[in-house]
């Protein structure tokens, strides 16, 4: 992509049907190739945050003095902010996922899933938080927060490449 992109730029897209696979029908963890299809972007969405980290494990013996600090397992998960549309598709889709516990494939990118050098997490989601905000002045939105769940293919980091 080059330059850093604005965040109006980037995209939150679900896979409006079928089941996940694999970005390059793999299970690899970082992986290159076409997106799905039927991605669709969420577009009331306002606000994403991409949560990327690794869990500290502690290292440490007896043999020194300092604690020493390994990286352990990825840790990831998505904060953003989406209009309260009840008449949206993919609103409805976070909100049903949330509602009936079950996971939704999105794919967080720093740009669209039809651009090329687009990247970023693909996953299955379980939706840990839907909360409305009812603010006095300015439209009614829903803070959303997922999370990885079990799914036969692991999260992926992916690179689009047509």
């Amino acid at each position: 992509m080059g330059e850093s992109p604005f965040g109006f730029e980037m995209s939150l897209e679900y896979l409006s049907t079928g089941t996940r696979a694999g970005w390059d029908a793999t299970s690899n963890i970082e992986v290159e190739g076409s997106a799905p299809e039927n991605l669709t972007e969420i577009t009331t969405v306002r606000d994403v945050t991409l949560n990327l980290e690794h869990i500290e494990d502690d290292d440490t013996d007896r043999a020194g003095v300092w604690v020493i600090t390994d990286q352990g397992l990825k840790d990831c998960s998505i904060d953003f902010t989406i209009r309260n549309d009840n008449t949206d598709v993919g609103w409805l889709a976070v909100r049903d996922a949330w509602l009936n516990k079950t996971a939704i494939a999105i794919a967080c990118l720093d740009g669209p899933s039809s651009t090329a050098g687009s990247q970023g997490v693909w996953a299955d989601w379980k939706v840990s938080k839907f909360a409305r905000g009812e603010p006095l002045k300015g439209k009614s939105t829903i803070d959303v927060s997922i999370k990885p769940g079990r799914a036969t293919v692991p999260p992926q980091w992916v690179t689009v490449t047509t």
